[in-house]
């Protein structure tokens, strides 16, 4: 039997990406999980509980104070932005700690995610070659 990759199952769920700027225009109202993909690797995953798009605007246009933030703010035309809709609150905190303790993304080990039971997977072991639309 083949055993998909961690990337693999990423996709599967992200099926919509397409770069930052495009996003903030076409992601959908709904609620949802998202990840940015800078030069190859996985560095942000976050969740979006009032709206995927307005989420992904607030990035795009700074509103944050964090460093996460403002790292993305100061690279925002340079990162793919992949999101998958969810239906409740609880499976999108589910969603976004299930995946960030499998993939450890840098920025959101700055912006203070902390887990004690994280199953790492080295972004640079992703081989993620995916190109934005």
């Amino acid at each position: 039997m083949n055993t998909l990759t961690p990337m693999e199952k990423l996709v599967i769920w992200a099926r919509c990406y397409t770069s930052l700027a495009l996003a903030t225009e076409v992601a959908p109202d709904t609620m949802g999980c998202y990840c940015f993909v800078y030069e190859g690797n996985i560095v942000y995953i976050g969740k979006a509980e009032s709206g995927i798009k307005s989420r992904l605007q607030q990035h795009y246009n700074g509103n944050g104070t964090s460093d996460s933030s403002k790292r993305i703010y100061q690279i925002r035309d340079h990162i793919t932005a992949h999101w998958k809709v969810l239906k409740t609150k609880q499976e999108c905190q589910d969603f976004e700690a299930k995946y960030i303790d499998s993939y450890d993304p840098e920025w959101n080990e700055i912006s203070g995610w902390k887990s004690c039971e994280a199953s790492v997977v080295p972004n640079q072991q992703l081989g993620l070659s995916l190109k934005s639309t």
